[in-house]
């Protein structure tokens, strides 16, 4: 698949933030701004954004991520660290990324 965890150091570089985000949601919505730039090095989209919306309880998706490659690699590397997977576990999260480059997390 040529798309393969084209976003996968992106989210890596974030993964220290991802376990203090996670577990500081418990008292409301996080918010972590990225870089657009990051998104255009490293992707292969021309016209659409990277806008995305993930959810994830015990640990498993349970939406539809097929068509975003940023979301699908986002999900492999927080399951893929044991700490974030851990926060993950009992929990419902979503998190979403918007036009502006803002990661929101939140749990449901």
């Amino acid at each position: 698949m040529k798309n393969s965890n084209l976003y996968y150091p992106l989210w890596l570089k974030y993964s220290p933030v991802f376990v203090m985000l996670l577990k500081k949601a418990v008292n409301g919505t996080e918010t972590l701004s990225l870089n657009k730039n990051d998104f255009e090095t490293l992707g292969d989209r021309k016209v659409s954004d990277y806008t995305f919306n993930l959810e994830i309880k015990n640990t498993k998706v349970i939406n539809n991520i097929s068509g975003t490659a940023v979301a699908r690699d986002l999900y492999d590397v927080l399951v893929n660290n044991p700490k974030t997977k851990e926060l993950l576990q009992d929990k419902h999260y979503k998190l979403s990324l918007g036009k502006e480059y803002i990661l929101r997390i939140s749990i449901i």
